[in-house]
């Protein structure tokens, strides 16, 4: 458990789940209070966003689930100019917020991000290997999103994008659901030529300045 305190992992350091017969010496990292993790090294194991703010960012990835307000009021924060690229499922609580300014990249094939809260930094699916599938799930709301060239997203429920900027250049399939855009100042939603948006009775909504 950090609490209050800094992890950082140089390029050989590691944070991994080590098993002896029935024992598990490390399970997860819980975050509490105001904390920080540096990833420039190996993370395999969950990270989990209990309360309080956590600054997350590194030139590596988090290799396994990571969670934000499972159970209470949680932050995690993307630094300026920072990174965070998710490898495994990221599940948002409704208490829940990530925020920027840094960005958050999603490349966790046939993996799922489910939002039921706020996800407030820039977002991209993005396509380490052709024809990438991935799943968002939940009622939250997110800001902007980039879905890239040979990725395919999948919703299997409502999702609203508020006052963001969506960029589809591989495809978004809402399947039955509603994708509502959301605009108390604006939003736009740009398909590029490589981009689709499909569905089977999907409804597109928008609200305010869109």
């Amino acid at each position: 458990t950090l609490n209050g305190v800094g992890l950082t992992l140089s390029s050989s350091g590691y944070v991994e789940d080590t098993y002896s017969g029935e024992v598990v010496r490390f399970g997860k990292v819980v975050a509490q209070g105001s904390t920080s993790v540096d990833q420039g090294g190996s993370f395999s194991v969950p990270l989990e966003v209990e309360t309080g703010t956590t600054t997350a960012s590194g030139t590596n990835s988090f290799d396994k689930d990571i969670s934000v307000g499972p159970e209470g009021s949680a932050i995690l924060t993307v630094p300026s100019e920072g990174r965070l690229r998710a490898t495994g499922n990221v599940t948002v609580g409704t208490n829940g917020t990530i925020n920027g300014p840094g960005t958050l990249t999603f490349q966790g094939n046939n993996n799922t991000f489910t939002n039921n809260g706020v996800v407030g930094a820039a977002t991209t699916f993005h396509n380490p290997e052709a024809g990438a599938y991935y799943y968002i799930a939940g009622e939250g709301t997110w800001g902007d999103v980039l879905v890239e060239e040979g990725v395919h997203v999948y919703a299997s429920g409502n999702a609203t994008m508020e006052n963001a900027n969506i960029t589809v250049d591989g495809e978004l399939n809402t399947l039955e659901n509603i994708f509502l855009l959301q605009g108390t100042s604006a939003s736009n939603l740009s398909v590029g030529s490589s981009g689709s948006i499909t569905g089977t009775g999907m409804t597109l909504k928008t609200e305010g300045t869109v």
